[in-house]
């Protein structure tokens, strides 16, 4: 039988040994053959007989404990606060050696990956691996810094990470913040105790003055145009009728916008224009009375509307006298308008019955 010996912990061999001609061997456990699994601390006895002629042998086999080797569960780095993976052994563990060369007791960790080490002790080694993942927050990353237009917000989206939380500076949580003007926005991403800080910048450029003043009215007898009261930056000008001019001339009344840039920034004004009253003013057609007649002409009332006449008269109704022209001056807020009103005449018949005279009573005469 081959000299005693010792294993480690938890190992086992197959033990082989010379079996001569017309030999069979008997182990103490009942197998037979030259073979036998050796799986732990034990003594081995085996004989062997050869046509009747035996002879006994006798293997100890003792145990040597195994170094405990023990990486923990996969785990994820984190940038912010690199890991340092260090091995859980007990003392007898002598050698170490890691997947990179490593002979340390620790490793520092710096980057995902699959990392290995064994641990020898009295000719005894043990090993084990550990996955490290990338934590979600490492990914985490804020926009460029901007340049916002001034009375301007939108709503800033950060992509989505798994298991990762947002805080922001101003206390909001989530993904998501309304930006609202010239500060500095950082947040912490939150990954499982992983923390990863970002900041982002957002400045104001000035919005241009794009102000069309109050509505009006449109008047006829006195077109307007409308100009533009802005600051001096603007740069390009848009009208509604695509017109890039600083003024536009109003031709009636409707709905007029206009849209200001500069430096990237863009503002907008609308004014309604609607139809000033007296527009509608006019003077009913010439006529012809009869001589020596009158009667009161009465126009048509017409809201916030004076009518003054040639002869100084004021009001919506005059006496008309005789032939002559009737002018009149229409006034709605400043609006004016003229009108004329001509009177022609024709001559009255002349009916004449005579002198009186004084009838008998009895008697007839004829008139005419």
């Amino acid at each position: 039988m081959p000299i005693d010996t010792t294993i480690c912990a938890g190992t086992s061999y197959t033990l082989t040994i010379p079996q001569p001609s017309s030999t069979n061997i008997l182990w103490n456990d009942g197998t037979v053959g030259n073979t036998h699994v050796i799986t732990g601390p034990a003594s081995y006895t085996a004989i062997a007989n050869n046509i009747g002629c035996i002879k006994s042998g006798g293997f100890n086999v003792a145990v040597q404990s195994m170094p405990v080797v023990n990486l923990g569960n996969d785990t994820l780095y984190c940038s912010s606060k690199p890991n340092t993976l260090k091995l859980k052994v007990n003392a007898n563990v002598i050698n170490y050696l890691w997947n990179n060369n490593s002979i340390a007791d620790t490793l520092k960790i710096a980057g995902p990956g699959t990392y290995w080490v064994r641990g020898s002790a009295n000719g005894c080694m043990a090993s084990d691996t550990i996955v490290v993942g990338n934590n979600p927050a490492n990914s985490f990353t804020m926009p460029i810094d901007t340049i916002i237009c001034s009375g301007t917000s939108y709503n800033l989206t950060l992509p989505s990470i798994t298991n990762t939380n947002f805080l922001w500076n101003d206390g909001a949580v989530g993904n998501t913040h309304l930006i609202t003007g010239p500060a500095t926005y950082s947040v912490v991403a939150n990954s499982i105790g992983c923390l990863k800080n970002a900041s982002y910048n957002v400045a104001t450029k000035p919005t241009p003055i794009v102000k069309l003043g109050n509505d009006t009215l449109y008047c006829t007898t006195k077109p307007n145009t409308l100009k533009l009261a802005a600051s001096a930056n603007i740069i390009d000008y848009l009208w509604n009728n695509s017109s890039t001019a600083d003024s536009l001339n109003i031709t009636g009344p409707g709905t007029y916008w206009l849209r200001g840039t500069a430096n990237g920034c863009t503002a907008a004004d609308t004014i309604n224009v609607a139809d000033n009253p007296v527009n509608v003013f006019v003077m009913p057609n010439d006529t012809t009375i009869c001589d020596r007649s009158s009667y009161h002409l009465i126009l048509p009332q017409i809201p916030n509307t004076n009518i003054l006449w040639n002869d100084g008269a004021i009001g919506y109704t005059h006496l008309i006298t005789g032939p002559k022209n009737y002018n009149t001056v229409a006034n709605n807020i400043g609006c004016l308008k003229s009108g004329s009103y001509t009177v022609s005449t024709k001559p009255l018949p002349i009916v004449s019955l005579g002198n009186d005279t004084t009838l008998c009573n009895v008697g007839w005469f004829v008139l005419g």
